[in-house]
Protein backbone atom coordinates (compact mmCIF):
# COMPACT_ATOMS: atom_id res chain seq x y z
CA UNK A 1 0.00 0.00 0.00
CA UNK A 2 1.91 3.03 -1.16
CA UNK A 3 -0.92 5.49 -1.76
CA UNK A 4 -0.18 8.71 0.18
CA UNK A 5 -3.91 9.13 0.74
CA UNK A 6 -4.26 5.77 2.50
CA UNK A 7 -5.53 6.11 6.09
CA UNK A 8 -2.43 4.51 7.59
CA UNK A 9 0.17 6.04 5.29
CA UNK A 10 3.58 6.12 6.97
CA UNK A 11 2.70 3.42 9.48
CA UNK A 12 3.85 -0.17 9.43
CA UNK A 13 4.95 -1.54 6.11
CA UNK A 14 4.52 1.78 4.28
CA UNK A 15 7.61 2.90 6.17
CA UNK A 16 9.51 -0.07 7.61
CA UNK A 17 10.06 -0.20 11.34
CA UNK A 18 13.24 -1.35 13.08
CA UNK A 19 12.06 -4.96 12.76
CA UNK A 20 11.36 -4.85 9.04
CA UNK A 21 13.96 -2.47 7.61
CA UNK A 22 16.50 -5.25 7.19
CA UNK A 23 19.07 -3.83 9.56
CA UNK A 24 18.15 -6.06 12.48
CA UNK A 25 18.85 -3.18 14.80
CA UNK A 26 17.00 -3.00 18.07
CA UNK A 27 17.63 0.09 20.13
CA UNK A 28 17.00 0.65 23.81
CA UNK A 29 14.01 2.90 23.12
CA UNK A 30 12.23 0.11 21.23
CA UNK A 31 13.00 -2.39 24.00
CA UNK A 32 11.72 0.06 26.61
CA UNK A 33 8.50 0.74 24.70
CA UNK A 34 7.76 -2.95 24.13
CA UNK A 35 8.56 -3.77 27.77
CA UNK A 36 6.20 -1.05 28.99
CA UNK A 37 3.48 -2.17 26.56
CA UNK A 38 3.85 -5.77 27.77
CA UNK A 39 3.61 -4.67 31.41
CA UNK A 40 0.63 -2.40 30.80
CA UNK A 41 -1.17 -5.16 28.87
CA UNK A 42 -1.16 -7.29 32.03
CA UNK A 43 -2.62 -4.72 34.41
CA UNK A 44 -6.09 -5.55 35.66
CA UNK A 45 -7.15 -2.54 37.72
CA UNK A 46 -6.95 -4.31 41.08
CA UNK A 47 -5.97 -2.57 44.32
CA UNK A 48 -2.38 -3.80 44.03
CA UNK A 49 -2.10 -2.73 40.38
CA UNK A 50 0.94 -0.56 39.63
CA UNK A 51 2.06 1.32 36.54
CA UNK A 52 5.26 0.66 34.62
CA UNK A 53 6.90 3.67 36.28
CA UNK A 54 6.08 2.24 39.71
CA UNK A 55 6.80 -1.45 39.17
CA UNK A 56 10.36 -1.18 40.37
CA UNK A 57 13.80 -2.63 40.07
CA UNK A 58 12.78 -6.26 39.71
CA UNK A 59 10.01 -6.22 37.14
CA UNK A 60 11.36 -3.62 34.73
CA UNK A 61 14.53 -5.63 33.94
CA UNK A 62 12.46 -8.81 33.64
CA UNK A 63 10.07 -7.24 31.14
CA UNK A 64 12.94 -5.59 29.24
CA UNK A 65 14.39 -9.08 28.86
CA UNK A 66 11.05 -10.37 27.55
CA UNK A 67 10.89 -7.46 25.11
CA UNK A 68 14.46 -7.94 23.86
CA UNK A 69 13.80 -11.66 23.31
CA UNK A 70 10.55 -10.99 21.44
CA UNK A 71 12.15 -8.34 19.24
CA UNK A 72 15.15 -10.56 18.46
CA UNK A 73 12.82 -13.44 17.59
CA UNK A 74 10.76 -11.29 15.24
CA UNK A 75 13.89 -9.82 13.65
CA UNK A 76 15.26 -13.32 12.94
CA UNK A 77 11.95 -14.35 11.41
CA UNK A 78 11.90 -11.29 9.15
CA UNK A 79 15.47 -11.97 8.06
CA UNK A 80 14.68 -15.64 7.36
CA UNK A 81 11.75 -14.62 5.17
CA UNK A 82 14.03 -12.28 3.19
CA UNK A 83 16.68 -14.95 2.61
Amino acid sequence: MSDDRAPLHGIGHNRPCALCDGTGLCDEALIEQVAEDLWESRRHGTLDDVSWAECGGHWQPVFRGFAATAIASLSRRVQEQRD
